[in-house]
């Protein structure tokens, strides 16, 4: 049972790294894929879209154990479904799940997955977070659901770009987590996809 909340965890975390959505006009389907090193993870998160409301699906096989839940953001609040039931959950303060991240720098110009991106580099104090961003979509990181946003480093003065990728490194510069953008689909979602059941 331990394992199974670790990779709850692992995958709330992931998600969350990832990074409100009013005014938001897209409406699609949205796909990560990600890792933990730590836990020798690999994961999918699928993101659907639909004015305020998005559902994110995460699937993981981690230690020979396949987790998946889902967590529903309607405008009433965050409901996350598991194998075990559902039940409201707490969404986040702004940029509570990594505090401490401070911005060093950035570089322009890399080609990351065929997009153009700018690459942000945070200190967490005990490692490094480093995000590519494009402008080469017509999404910004602000149109991410509250879930995702509010836990990623402030990206003060940085106002457009999405995320195609992300790296965290421990102390020691090895790479403990991953998250790369795989596709971003604009199609119609059916409101069934965000019921709370």
């Amino acid at each position: 049972m331990m394992k199974i909340q670790k990779l709850l965890m692992s995958g709330l975390l992931t998600i969350m790294c990832l990074g409100c959505l009013a005014q938001n006009t897209f409406e699609g389907v949205i796909t990560y894929s990600a890792t933990n090193s730590i836990i020798e993870e690999k994961a999918t998160v699928t993101l659907y879209m639909k004015g305020e409301k998005s559902r994110l699906e995460f699937e993981s096989e981690a230690g020979g154990q396949h987790v998946m839940y889902t967590i529903i953001l309607d405008g009433k609040g965050a409901y996350m479904i598991s194998e075990s039931g559902g039940a409201e959950i707490a969404d986040p303060k702004p940029h509570e799940g990594i505090p401490n991240a401070a911005y060093m720098g950035m570089s322009k110009g890399e080609k990351v997955n065929g997009y153009l991106c700018d690459r942000l580099l945070f200190d967490t104090g005990n490692g490094k977070i480093t995000y590519w961003m494009t402008s080469g979509l017509q999404l910004s990181h602000g149109q991410l659901p509250s879930l995702i946003r509010n836990n990623m480093p402030q990206f003060d003065g940085y106002a457009d770009g999405f995320p195609v990728k992300m790296e965290m490194t421990d102390a020691d510069g090895n790479i403990i987590r991953t998250q790369e953008l795989v596709s971003i689909t604009s199609v119609a979602v059916d409101d069934g996809r965000f019921e709370r059941k």
